[in-house]
């Protein structure tokens, strides 16, 4: 949403969804800010019930649609990844003919997505794009691409993201935009408190970076993360919060990041920090993997906080890497929190 934002900001006067307002209430609070100056609307759908996001669709009517992906967020309320795809492309129901549907090509849900769609469809994804070129994985730095002939460097890190921006690219092409203008938009998007948030702390002596990234957490997601996070060199601390809502779904999804992350702890640099009940089917996993680097807190109180910042990340060799992914109820940023506060307050010594 962001990104597309940003680069249409480059053409129009624009109104999008603040923040989370994605719901049944959300969206029309949303729509609510449309003024007569306003060119165009970036409105995100949310949900976690079914038709959700047909209800929404009713309400919107939008002339552009986006699927981004089909996950595994909300899985434990709406069963199966079939039933997310049926309700999520449900967006374009109401997208005239002279409209675009845009739905990821990689995606295993892309031709059902596509049935069915009254409009032109756009495959948004790096096959489906001749125009880009030059792609270059800048790790936790963000990615480095061309778009017909500009340089453009995305510094939102992961993949994941640099897909995200390949659909704002293609949207911005469908209305117009210049590649000019598309590289600006691309590279001015705002970092979001909590989502692929690169910090810098320097505390007790310890330089760390800090991919701050627990807005919210799914299976999908975290695996994403966890795939950037091993292709960071040197000392790195995992820390992974409980992944909600996932009904049924959970202690095997749980079990599969702890396989995961055990893979990346192979190294003997890597630190598992496992916070939450969910968390102890990882930490089982992590640990049938005869991993013995391994951190577990069952409970996340102030003193935990206190204690797995004192005792874990603080005793990492100097210029560390650090992870915080976990949904949003878990609370990880508090972590970021309780760093700042002492770096604050050794400055204040200097």
């Amino acid at each position: 949403k962001e990104l597309c934002v940003s680069v249409l900001k480059q053409k129009f006067r624009v109104v999008y969804t603040q923040g989370n307002l994605n719901s049944e209430t959300g969206l029309p609070l949303s729509v609510f800010q449309i003024r007569e100056d306003d060119e165009a609307g970036v409105f995100e759908m949310g949900m976690n019930h079914k038709n959700e996001i047909g209800d929404l669709s009713v309400i919107l009517k939008a002339k552009y649609g986006i699927i981004t992906n089909i996950g595994t967020a909300h899985i434990g309320l709406l069963g199966s990844r079939q039933n997310i795809a049926e309700e999520k492309r449900k967006v374009f129901d109401f997208i005239p003919e002279d409209g675009v549907a845009f739905i990821p090509e990689n995606d295993d849900f892309s031709d059902f997505l596509a049935e069915g769609v009254k409009s032109k469809i756009v495959r948004t994804g790096l096959s489906s794009s001749e125009k880009i070129s030059n792609v270059k994985n800048l790790g936790i730095e963000g990615t480095e691409f061309s778009y017909k002939g500009e340089k453009i460097h995305l510094k939102l890190p992961g993949s994941y993201n640099f897909l995200n921006a390949l659909t704002a690219v293609a949207l911005g092409e469908e209305l117009g935009l210049t590649p000019e203008q598309i590289k600006t938009g691309i590279e001015s998007v705002p970092v979001l408190d909590g989502r692929s948030q690169i910090l810098h702390f320097s505390v007790n002596s310890v330089n760390l970076t800090v991919l701050q990234d627990c807005y919210n957490a799914n299976p999908d997601s975290v695996e994403k993360s966890l795939s950037l996070c091993s292709s960071v060199k040197g000392r790195k601390c995992l820390v992974l919060g409980d992944m909600l809502e996932l009904g049924a779904e959970s202690e095997s999804a749980h079990e599969k990041i702890g396989k995961i992350a055990a893979e990346i702890a192979r190294d003997g640099e890597t630190k598992l920090v496992f916070i939450g009940p969910e968390m102890k089917a990882a930490v089982k996993a992590a640990e049938s993997e005869r991993i013995k680097n391994i951190v577990y807190s069952s409970e996340f109180k102030a003193d935990d906080i206190e204690r797995i910042v004192k005792e874990e990340i603080l005793t990492l060799a100097d210029e560390s890497f650090v992870l915080l992914k976990g949904s949003h109820g878990i609370g990880l940023e508090r972590i970021r929190s309780y760093l700042q506060r002492i770096q604050e307050a050794e400055n204040e010594q200097l």
